[in-house]
């Protein structure tokens, strides 16, 4: 009897050794999963950082002779200026520019739009040639239709031999003329002479094309261009020229 509780009792410690190694066995492992998580989430935080230094390579700030705070905030089409904070939705109209009809077709013309009020984003309009997108908002009556409301976004796209061209179209109180920026060069030429500083920033560069955008703050908003330079064709295919007013500005009537 004696005898088989001594053989109980040994097979009970050895039970208990081998126990004991297995579990000493598996604390490496689960050390080596925790380290290798670790060095997983290391590597891809370092992997998005240098993603992020990547993307962000391209820009670079670029100083000028000019002021930001003393351009005027206008685009200049077929010799009249439209100054955003300013100049009237009817402004445009009452030159010839139509409401395209897509575009328009949710807005009610006669509606009384309460003051600060957005009118419309991002519509058309017309003329016999060329398209500009507006943005207005009522920023000088109490109640204004949609042709009383001041613009306070313009944007304006073609080729400097083309729709540009066809237009005149000019901006900053006609100081820069887009149908003179037929390269780079001259793009941040006129922008260093009426600009202190502004950003570049390359999009595109492959053996067909080569894009930039440039942009700015000024005291009444944001300025921003995208022009794209056709190599096989030698010229500059578009040029995208938006400005926008500031969402705080202030109407100062004349």
């Amino acid at each position: 009897m004696k005898m088989t509780k001594r053989i109980i009792a040994v097979v009970m410690v050895v039970a208990l050794l081998a126990a004991l190694l297995v579990g000493c066995s598996k604390k490496p492992n689960n050390n080596n999963n925790t380290n290798s998580a670790a060095d997983s989430a290391v590597s891809s935080a370092a992997s998005s950082a240098a993603s992020s230094a990547a993307s962000s390579e391209g820009e670079e700030t670029v100083s000028g002779t000019g002021d930001n705070n003393k351009v005027t905030l206008s685009m200049t089409l077929f010799d009249k200026e439209y100054t955003l904070g300013k100049s009237r939705v009817k402004d445009l109209s009452d030159n010839d520019w139509g409401y395209d009809p897509e575009d328009w077709k949710d807005i009610d013309m006669e509606k009384k739009i309460e003051y600060k009020q957005t009118g419309g984003s991002y519509l058309t309009m017309d003329n016999s040639t060329t398209e500009v997108d507006i943005s207005f908002k009522n920023l000088a009556e109490t109640f204004a239709t949609p042709e009383q409301c001041i613009l306070t976004k313009m944007e304006f796209k073609g080729s400097p031999d083309g729709a540009i061209t066809k237009a005149s179209a000019k901006i900053f109180g006609g100081q820069i003329d887009l149908a003179k920026c037929t390269t780079f060069d001259e793009i941040e030429n006129q922008l260093k002479s009426n600009l202190s500083s502004f950003v570049k920033e390359k999009q595109y560069d492959s053996e067909y094309s080569t894009s930039y955008s440039y942009k700015a703050d000024t005291k009444d908003g944001k300025f921003y261009m995208y022009a794209s330079f056709d190599k096989k064709e030698n010229k500059m295919k578009s040029i995208d020229t938006s400005l926008d007013l500031s969402y705080d500005y202030t109407y100062q009537p004349e």
